[in-house]
């Protein structure tokens, strides 16, 4: 072996060391920005597993919403009437949200009064980004 070779195994594994040990400290760190990220947004995120078949009534942290599957993508809407602030029921015959409070309907797909949630996939699993305690 001769100097060329060592300076560039030497180099090889020099860098290799330094990945391996601040490879950990960067996950850390990119979890921590993310977790920022989320509670600046004003959302937390709740895991569901994404249902069988759709759209499904849900419930976390004591906030309704319906998941539904559209054009591929999961959507989520929160299923509180946004004029007198009621639980919504989902009337699955009709394809539609029902406040029996004020009997507003509201069709899914065409009603953009729905606040819309955001929803990430984790996995095999789907999180929906409910609004932080605070908010609601």
């Amino acid at each position: 072996m001769d100097r060329r070779e060592f300076m560039r195994e030497l180099r090889r594994g020099v860098t290799g060391a330094i990945r391996e040990a601040a490879g950990p400290l960067v996950e850390r760190d990119v979890k921590k920005l993310t977790q920022l990220a989320d509670k600046l947004s004003g959302h937390e995120y709740h895991t569901v597993a994404p249902p069988r078949i759709w759209p499904v009534m849900e419930q976390s942290a004591g906030h309704p919403f319906l998941l539904n599957q559209e054009d591929g993508e999961w959507r989520a809407y929160s299923a509180v009437c946004p004029s007198c602030k009621q639980h919504l029921h989902f009337l699955s015959y009709a394809a539609e949200l029902k406040c029996f409070a004020c009997d507003q309907n509201y069709r899914l797909g065409e009603d953009t009064r729905l606040a819309l949630l955001p929803v990430r996939r984790a996995n095999a699993l789907l999180q929906v980004g409910l609004p932080a305690r605070e908010a609601f």
